[in-house]
């Protein structure tokens, strides 16, 4: 049986499409036939074939990109978190005419070891750098900390919490920021680096995007997450210097040594390493108060840290 001619012109452009596309050498292409012939004019005439012409085209295996897997990895880099995820950097700019209604910074003034002078010492420390930057107002500053003993020692007396220091609220920051408004709401907010600023309207080095190094988030404060004294990190009510005995290795089921050998700490921009908000119970790196413990009272500065702690005015109550 025979085909004619326009029949036949066709399907021999099909097979040769076929054959190319199954090659998969080249991608290389022209335009179509312009016609598909003429018929036959007898059972024997099988007409003229189709005709076309080629075209110039590229090579598609050689000119188009390939996409490894590792591509994806270099392009989209490291995590990025904080305010300046997107760009931009952080203020230099000093405090704002707000400072007067300040009620609340995390001080400049670091310290080596978590030996902090007691209670006693960490409150002058805050009443000083408050007086220094003109935010005091004859108000009474007090150290966001928490004790296991009044300075009654036991006799008779027991543990301070953090919470019971500081008054009721509202707490304000030098920039004007309100902290919280109330003791509820302070206790169950996070992190966050433009928030929780030094007495001069400066952020804390920390895990956000940009922020200069050394990472120093971590801040002291003996505390768990609703304001309580967290037993056994402490670091001996702030009067100790002593690094854990065991090393920082957990033992007898006292995390890092317990027994007054460490500390609790927050992070002011609610971020762990690589940018994370991944809690992991007991742990919670997004706690501005209690985040994890640090690795001793020898030392501030492993895990990030700088001996830094929060100062807060008494607002709206009285306490001890």
């Amino acid at each position: 049986m025979k085909l004619r001619g326009g029949a036949l012109g066709i399907a021999i452009s099909m097979a040769t499409a076929a054959l190319v596309a199954g090659c998969g050498s080249s991608s290389k292409s022209g335009t179509g036939g312009t016609s598909g012939g003429t018929g036959g004019t007898t059972a024997t005439d099988g007409g003229t074939g189709g005709k076309g012409t080629g075209g110039a085209g590229t090579d598609a295996a050689a000119d188009a990109p390939v996409d490894r897997p590792a591509d994806a990895t270099v392009d989209s880099g490291p995590p990025r978190c904080g305010p300046f995820a997107d760009g931009g950097m952080a203020s230099d700019a000093g405090v704002m005419d707000a400072s007067v209604m300040a009620s609340f910074f995390v001080s400049s003034a670091t310290s080596t070891t978590a030996n902090l002078g007691g209670l006693a010492g960490a409150d002058t420390r805050c009443q000083t750098l408050a007086t220094a930057a003109g935010i005091g107002g004859g108000k009474v500053w007090h150290a966001y900390l928490s004790v296991e003993h009044a300075s009654g020692g036991d006799a008779g007396t027991g543990p301070i919490n953090a919470k019971d220091r500081i008054g009721t609220g509202p707490w304000y920051n030098v920039r004007g920021v309100m902290v919280a408004a109330n003791l509820t709401e302070l206790h169950s907010r996070k992190g966050d680096a433009t928030v929780f600023i030094d007495e001069h309207g400066l952020m804390i080095n920390g895990q956000w995007t940009g922020s200069p190094t050394p990472n120093e988030h971590d801040i002291l404060t003996g505390t768990n997450t609703d304001g309580t004294v967290a037993l056994g990190k402490t670091c001996g009510d702030w009067t100790s210097a002593e690094g854990p005995p065991d090393g920082g290795v957990p033992d007898g089921g006292l995390p890092d040594g317990g027994g007054l050998a460490v500390a609790r700490i927050g992070h002011t921009d609610g971020f762990g390493g690589n940018c994370s908000t991944t809690p992991a119970p007991p742990n919670d790196v997004t706690s501005w108060n209690s985040a994890h413990d640090n690795a001793g009272c020898n030392n501030t500065a492993p895990r990030g840290g700088a001996g830094r702690i929060y100062c807060f005015a008494v607002v709206g109550g009285t306490t001890d």
